[in-house]
């Protein structure tokens, strides 16, 4: 078969049909968040909690001064369920950005890398405001709707293609 426009998408058509499952699973976004969520565990590099990291990335991914990876492995198009140094690193610049709302109450001078109660508290605010629609950050150049759209379709081509690799 050769690589032209129609029989790509046959291709990724006939996967969809074919593996449904591995498909939509690939695709992640806010509305795969339950609205119960909550973050209520203390994370640390290191973790492998799930569902927890792989929402905690997606949380930070909002903003650019506390995205875990623009691209590749933490990124919105490559979300895990690892809390690794890159997690860490986005969690440190999370804690100093809410400065006020999570170390100062803490008593707590510098940023720890660990989510905890104050750090949770601030993750669950953000996610209410995403799930009310009500989140915006300054700092982000992307509408939000426009990041999950592209981080959907993203990661179902990928995976659709990565199935016949």
């Amino acid at each position: 078969m050769r690589s032209n426009p129609k029989n790509i998408l046959l291709l990724i058509l006939s996967a969809s049909i074919l593996f449904p499952f591995t498909l939509q699973a690939a695709t992640f976004g806010l509305t795969d968040i339950p609205t119960e969520f909550k973050f209520n565990r203390t994370l640390k590099q290191g973790d492998t909690v799930v569902p927890d990291v792989s929402y905690l990335q997606f949380v930070l991914n909002q903003s650019q001064s506390t995205q875990v990876s623009a691209t590749g492995a933490g990124s919105l198009t490559g979300l895990t369920n690892f809390f690794g140094a890159k997690t860490q690193s986005a969690i440190i610049r999370f804690q100093e950005k809410y400065r006020d709302e999570i170390l100062t109450p803490a008593k707590v001078a510098n940023p720890t890398g660990v989510v905890g109660l104050y750090t949770r508290n601030k993750l669950n605010q953000i996610l209410a405001s995403l799930f009310a629609g009500t989140y915006i950050d300054a700092e982000s150049t992307t509408p939000l709707s426009t990041t999950l759209a592209n981080s959907a379709a993203t990661n179902a081509s990928n995976n659709a293609l990565n199935l016949f690799n």
